[in-house]
């Protein structure tokens, strides 16, 4: 049998240049990270294995964060929020512990609702806002209250109202209980008929189908008296519309509903993607909306027991302009056809857990231009790898454009008179070559960024590094 090998000539897009006004990755810099405290009073508090939401409040002149404890019954707890110290490599030294504040006591959640999403507390009215979800959940509509808020009053938490999705809710509610954050006045005056709360952030969740492929949100407007939610659809992708995604993965199972892959850099939202929280930021010189990706890479199916069986995850962020999002949020151009204005993979600090931190929690702080993550799985101190709060800073116009957020190394393979040429590979990682049949040939701790190794003999090979794959013939 003859087999002729057809080389893919196209090439990937040229990455989406820098306009000045619109937030992009080259806007970030790294500025350290900080860990959390032990909450006293609060047994098992094991936050390795609960997502909690951050936001911001000032207390007699200092910055404080709120957060949820790591706790089947979540209590908010606040702290101080420090100067942040740098991650070098896997030494984590320079990371310093925030002080805790107060413990107010418990976050509530419907009965009928699994989880908490994320918080978002209004200085002007004192009010915590926060929503609760369920992650399997099959009804056609949210039978429970999503969001809900409360006051924090001399150190304790005592809730005000809840708020049912309203009826005009579109059918793919899912796209907005993951989390409620504040809408900028300069986008809700203009675009939402001054509706300040924005409930988000889309993604995929088990029973997909009402659910939102790609990043989501409405304003709305949650009335104290009636109990009545005004609400307006900015943006979401109903099943089956997804948005784009690089094309670093393939499906297992025909048939999902889920497109494969047109090209390495070309793809669509998969069952596996999920958003842990999104950002405005809204400042004098730049301004845009941001949200935090976890998305599956390499085999994706619904088998053996997962949704993503041998298959692992990278990072991105999502950039989408004012301009785009408010001609959807006015009419003008339909919600489920927003086009994310850039996108970037990003690798997070500390080498030791780089692979499988995601982003649970953000807020922006406009006055210091900080940037906060809650990023779980990040700090491996002990058996568990506890959460951290990663800290960047957006930088002002004329600064250098060079982001020192760390963006993932394309991994590329060619071959050439029977030796294997490999770049791309992160030091001091470990990397290997397999045969198509699954047998391991190669396995060693890349001592820079490229390698040759010579080839047994002729057919497909998959060099693995972290959590990318590349295919190459030979």
């Amino acid at each position: 049998m003859n087999v002729k090998v057809i080389p893919r000539t196209e090439q990937p897009p040229e990455p989406t240049p820098h306009v000045p006004g619109i937030i992009d990755i080259s806007d970030f810099e790294y500025e350290g990270s900080f860990s959390l405290p032990r909450v006293p009073g609060v047994p098992q508090d094991e936050k390795a294995f609960f997502e909690s939401g951050i936001t911001l409040r000032t207390v007699d002149g200092e910055k404080r964060m709120l957060l949820t404890t790591g706790t089947y019954a979540q209590d908010v707890y606040e702290v101080a929020i420090p100067e942040p110290g740098k991650f070098v490599g896997n030494d984590f030294s320079a990371v310093p512990v925030a002080e805790l504040r107060t413990v107010f006591g418990n976050l509530p959640i419907d009965a009928e609702a699994s989880k908490n999403g994320t918080m978002w507390y209004d200085g002007e009215s004192g009010l915590l806002y926060w929503t609760n979800y369920h992650a399997y959940y099959t009804p056609h509509s949210a039978s429970f209250p999503v969001l809900r808020s409360a006051r924090l009053d001399g150190g304790v938490l005592t809730e005000v109202r809840q708020w049912f999705l309203p009826e005009n809710t579109p059918a793919h509610y899912k796209s907005f209980w993951g989390g409620v954050t504040g809408i900028p006045e300069s986008f809700s005056e203009k675009y939402t008929g001054g509706r300040k709360l924005a409930l988000g952030f889309g993604g995929s969740y088990s029973i997909v189908q009402t659910a939102s492929l790609g990043p989501a949100f409405a304003a709305v407007s949650p009335d104290m008296q009636t109990g009545v939610m005004s609400f307006q659809n900015v943006m979401y992708y109903p099943f089956p519309e997804a948005c784009v995604r690089d094309g670093n993965y393939f499906y297992s199972r025909p048939g999902s509903g889920f497109a494969p892959p047109t090209a390495p850099w070309n793809g669509t939202w998969t069952s596996t993607d999920g958003i842990g929280s999104g950002v405005f930021i809204d400042l004098p010189d730049k301004k845009g909306y941001l949200t935090f990706v976890r998305q599956g890479i390499g085999r994706i199916g619904y088998d053996y027991g997962g949704s993503n069986w041998n298959g692992k995850y990278q990072n991105a962020w999502y950039f989408y302009g004012y301009e785009t999002l408010g001609k959807a949020a006015t009419g003008e151009i339909p919600n489920k056809d927003m086009i994310p204005r850039s996108v970037n993979i990003v690798e997070y600090p500390h080498d030791l857990t780089r692979e499988n931190q995601y982003v649970a929690g953000s807020c922006f702080d406009p006055e210091t231009r900080r940037l906060y993550l809650y990023t779980m799985w990040a700090l491996k101190s002990g058996l568990y790898d506890d959460p951290v709060v990663h800290v960047y800073t957006v930088k002002k116009d004329g600064q250098d454009a060079n982001s020192t957020v760390s963006q993932a190394v394309p991994l590329k393979a060619r071959t050439q008179n029977g030796t294997l040429y490999v770049s791309g590979l992160t030091p001091g990682q470990v990397w290997s070559i397999y045969a198509v049949t699954g047998q391991l040939l190669h396995h060693a701790i890349a001592g820079s960024g490229e390698a040759a190794v010579t080839l047994p003999a002729h057919g497909v090979y998959m060099v693995v590094s972290g959590n990318r794959t590349v295919k190459v013939i030979f």
